[in-house]
């Protein structure tokens, strides 16, 4: 049953971030939007595979739905940062500027939803039945990591790999 368990967790994971990624590139208007959108979900799903190992957390039948639910919610973040740069850059914003003013509008409305996303999964945790507890644990972690690795990771991204300029034409420089 737990190779089972594995085996169908490794191919959800990989079916979600595939999706994901090719929804927000193509929505996004580019590859590396895409990438953007999946990498700090994809980290926390990292981080919480390390908490769980940390902590002897089993993979099982309820555990194994954490990731797939963090990929899905977690992308929120990233798009909500990125699109806020994309609108700064487009006024004639500098890269810090830009950076600054998409941190500063949508870091609060983003932390708001990751409160309320993880208070409301964060009730499984006082259910009796452990697997359930341990789904509510695990998606919270993976939510607060979401938000933590999109608000660190993206503005040094966007400063050392930028992204296309509004209009498409050129590459946006850091120092514009």
């Amino acid at each position: 049953l737990i190779a089972g368990i594995v085996s169908t967790q490794l191919q959800s994971l990989f079916w979600s971030l595939l999706g994901i990624y090719l929804i927000t590139a193509l929505l996004g208007g580019s590859w590396r939007w895409g990438v953007y959108c999946v990498l700090p979900s994809a980290l926390a799903v990292l981080i919480k595979f390390a908490v769980m190992g940390w902590l002897g957390i089993p993979l099982g039948v309820a555990t194994s739905m954490f990731a797939a639910m963090t990929l899905g919610i977690g992308v929120n973040c990233a798009i909500h940062l990125l699109e806020g740069y994309r609108q700064a850059r487009a006024t004639g914003a500098s890269h810090p500027e830009a950076s600054s003013r998409s941190l500063g509008l949508t870091g609060p409305p983003a932390l708001i939803n990751t409160i309320a996303v993880s208070l409301g999964f964060g009730v499984l945790m006082l259910s009796q039945v452990p697997a359930n507890a341990r789904l509510g644990f695990l998606l919270v972690v993976g939510l607060v990591n979401c938000f933590i690795v999109s608000l660190l990771i993206l503005p040094i991204l966007l400063h050392w790999w930028p992204l296309k300029s509004p209009r498409g034409s050129e590459a946006v420089s850091p120092q514009n």
